[in-house]
């Protein structure tokens, strides 16, 4: 998590280069005009790089109750992944990496789902709850994500979440610049028009879907 621990208003937070996997809070609380700044050091290239996916080392079938899988290292409790079709709720963590979980969540339907099935983490790689911050210089992606699954509404690419959150109500005067984001959801960057006072400028955006 990025918090207010270490830093206050006006300070840079200063990211060496290199590939950071898996997915972020940030509770980063500035002040116009002294905002708090994420950025990379000396021009090196910082990724993030939310492909922390898995296979089903287990079979399931459509009437099994709660399980255990195996699942990613960077996997948090209250997130959602997706086998074929089914949402399923990360429920608690037994160990380091074996998850519990809440079958057919958010209105899907549980099915069975053959061993070695693809699980797909559904979660912004940055999620948002600050104010007056500015990412500058970050490259975000989902390497993985491009096989697609479809919705049972017929919606491509439905468990794709964008690069950044930008939480809705709470974030305000936060500023995207000179970013890329390649292959994560739609639209890129979450809740970047309901910002009040807020910027997106100079950033790269394709494959978003």
């Amino acid at each position: 998590a990025l918090t207010n621990t270490l830093t206050a208003a006006g300070d840079t937070l200063w990211l060496r280069g290199g590939t950071y996997p898996g997915t972020y809070v940030s509770r980063l609380k500035g002040s116009a005009p002294n905002y708090i700044t994420v950025d990379n050091y000396t021009n090196e290239v910082v990724m993030f790089d939310n492909s922390e996916f898995g296979n089903l080392d287990i079979a399931v079938l459509a009437g099994t109750g709660n399980f255990m899988i195996t699942g990613g290292k960077y996997w948090q409790v209250a997130q959602v992944i997706i086998i074929d079709n089914e949402k399923m709720q990360l429920a608690s963590l037994a160990n380091e990496t074996n998850w519990t979980v809440n079958r057919a969540w958010d209105g899907t339907t549980a099915a069975s789902h053959a061993k070695d099935s693809r699980i797909i983490l559904e979660a912004s790689i940055i999620e948002h709850y600050g104010t007056n911050t500015i990412f500058r210089d970050l490259f975000m992606t989902s390497v993985r994500a491009t096989n697609r699954v479809i919705s049972p509404a017929g919606v491509d690419n439905w468990y794709v979440s964008p690069g950044i959150n930008l939480v809705n109500n709470t974030s305000k005067g936060n500023k995207v610049i000179d970013c890329i984001f390649y292959n994560v959801g739609h639209p890129a960057i979450g809740f970047w028009d309901q910002g009040d006072n807020g910027e997106v400028n100079g950033c790269i955006m394709w494959g978003n879907g």
